[in-house]
């Protein structure tokens, strides 16, 4: 869904899921994101060690 930002004579703001946007009355734009964490680690699956069982 989009919204109308109206800049009359003082800078508008607007934010939709973490992007923002700010619309000064001379029509520069100026956005951006709010961070977000990395993801977690993913757990790395047991290999078995082949190394080890040759030297058997």
């Amino acid at each position: 869904m989009a919204s109308t930002l109206v800049a009359k004579g003082h800078p508008a703001f607007g934010q939709n899921n973490g992007l923002h946007v700010t619309l000064q009355p001379d029509g520069s734009l100026t956005s951006w994101i709010d961070e977000s964490p990395a993801p977690p680690d993913q757990p790395q699956p047991d290999v078995p060690d082949t190394a080890a069982r040759q030297a058997d």
